[in-house]
């Protein structure tokens, strides 16, 4: 008597077992996305299966399986982004990288604001807005040559001289306003102008456009050039010394004072 219900007790555990299997398997198929983990009842899916998979795959011991194709990631946003765009961006950095020596000296009260300048110098808000604009034509035209069709033996040596250009073109600023250096700063400033009237018929003849954006820009530092000789005139150095170090000088000890009365 006590083994019937042993018998039925089997039987029905035993269709629960086959419920659960079912289960699985089904839950199985509904999240699969194509990837599982071989073992004795499948097997591994081929390189050719995941190009060019089947709509429906049979695995033997198992029911049908279904199976999908890989989908491609998609680009990085930073791939969007047009290669001009970089070398736009990499000029205005680099150009910006002495705005902390321009903004010591053009700040209210600061020393450029005490030394003879000509009447017809321009405002310093000026300045900032027009230079932006100049190092964002300058990156576009440099990004212009560096994507051209021409040939290596033609890019390379026209991005050197324009490397060579842009580090005068930096290197301007803080010999004028970090260590006021006049007549050093007016010849950085005569030697830009030489180098980039041979860059730009060169810049020309590989892209016409590339040489038309930097007019502009030779526009600007032929004017600056001017200006430079001009307040060398009016602030001559005399022994090393002229009246834009004298300024920054003054200016430098009033702040020292000042720090000095804080902390006493």
């Amino acid at each position: 008597m006590m083994l019937i219900p042993f018998l039925v007790s089997r039987k029905v555990i035993g269709v629960i077992c086959m419920a659960l299997f079912s289960l699985t398997i089904k839950s199985t198929e509904s999240f699969s996305i194509g990837l599982f983990v071989p073992n004795r009842h499948t097997r591994q899916i081929s390189s050719q299966t995941l190009t060019n998979p089947d709509p429906v795959r049979r695995v033997p011991g198992l029911p049908m399986r279904k199976t999908y194709q890989w989908k491609r990631t998609p680009s990085p946003p930073l791939r969007a982004i047009p290669p001009s765009l970089w070398w736009i961006l990499g000029h205005e950095l680099l150009g910006s990288a002495p705005v902390p020596f321009i903004a010591s000296a053009t700040k209210n009260g600061g020393w450029l604001s005490k030394i003879e300048r000509p009447d017809w110098n321009p405002p310093d808000w000026l300045f900032g807005p027009v230079w932006t604009f100049l190092y964002a034509t300058m990156g576009l035209a440099a990004s212009k040559i560096y994507y051209s069709t021409k040939p290596s033996n033609i890019k390379t040596p026209l991005m050197i001289l324009w490397a060579v250009h842009f580090a005068l073109n930096i290197s301007w600023a803080p010999v004028f306003f970090s260590v006021q250096r006049f007549r050093p700063a007016c010849i950085i400033s005569c030697l830009m102008v030489m180098t980039l009237l041979v860059v730009i018929p060169l810049f020309y003849s590989v892209n016409p456009s590339a040489g038309i954006l930097l007019l502009p820009y030779l526009a600007w530092i032929t004017f600056a050039t001017v200006l430079n000789k001009e307040l060398c005139k009016l602030n001559p150095t005399v022994k090393g010394y002229n009246n834009g170090m004298l300024q920054a000088q003054i200016q430098k000890l009033q702040m020292d004072a000042a720090k000095y009365a804080d902390s006493s």
